[in-house]
């Protein structure tokens, strides 16, 4: 199954909203000045690895996080920008369909050394490095027969009735947005996020997002079927009452 680049993440908090948008901004400005000449070792407190892309927790501003391609090129017809590029734009629509994700700034920052060739052509974009949460891919889970045990890790890991229930509800927002209509299905492909011990689920590293189609949305072959998704994620909601 896909590894998610951000499951390893260290957690950290965020103390408001004036503060953390600065945080990006501070980010932002130090990559511009030595890009792409970036020595990750140093530049980066960790950094996580998934399938092509790397999180670089950035050292001295620890709130944000640089995700960055492994390699400048994964195919003929995808390049490590247009990867970038699909990634903000779903991460963005996820949003405006009403969808809790991590917080991120949406442009594309390049030229950049890539996490794991030698050139200096790769693309990347920020992203918060989530407080107060665990990681959890839900395709995995669905697709593994284990959302039982998943319902059980987030009861004990948000242990209050207010948290669940801020949970539950980013949650069934989730399946809602799978059904917005009798005839039009969506789906997030590779679902994936953290939740939180104060509550809520946020969605992150969305790879391909699937909106309003006129039958039930497939993803690749290694993902659970449209349904089983559906249903997976109805039983999490169910047993987190």
């Amino acid at each position: 199954m896909k590894s998610s680049i951000l499951s390893l993440f260290v957690l950290l908090s965020i103390t408001s909203a004036s503060s953390y948008a600065d945080d990006f901004s501070q980010a932002e400005n130090k990559i511009n000045s030595i890009k792409p000449d970036i020595s990750y070792p140093s530049f980066c407190a960790s950094t996580p690895s998934g399938e092509d892309k790397m999180a670089c927790q950035i050292k001295s501003i620890p709130t944000i996080g640089l995700l960055v391609c492994k390699q400048a090129a994964y195919s003929e017809d995808k390049s490590c920008h247009t990867l970038i590029q699909e990634e903000i734009k779903n991460l963005s629509d996820v949003k405006k369909a009403g969808l809790a994700t991590v917080d991120f700034r949406p442009g594309i920052l390049e030229p950049l050394k890539c996490a794991e060739d030698k050139a200096k052509t790769c693309a990347g974009y920020l992203v918060s490095w989530v407080s107060n949460g665990a990681f959890i891919n839900i395709d995995d889970a669905i697709h593994d027969d284990k959302v039982v045990e998943l319902a059980n890790d987030i009861r004990s890991f948000s242990t209050s009735p207010s948290a669940l229930a801020k949970t539950r509800s980013d949650l069934k927002k989730i399946a809602d947005f799978m059904t917005p209509s009798s005839t039009k299905f969506s789906r997030v492909c590779d679902l994936q996020g953290f939740y939180l011990r104060g509550g809520g689920f946020l969605i992150n590293d969305v790879p391909d997002l699937q909106l309003n189609q006129s039958s039930r949305p497939a993803c690749w072959d290694d993902m659970p079927t449209w349904q089983q998704a559906y249903d997976g994620i109805t039983k999490l909601v169910d047993l987190l009452k």
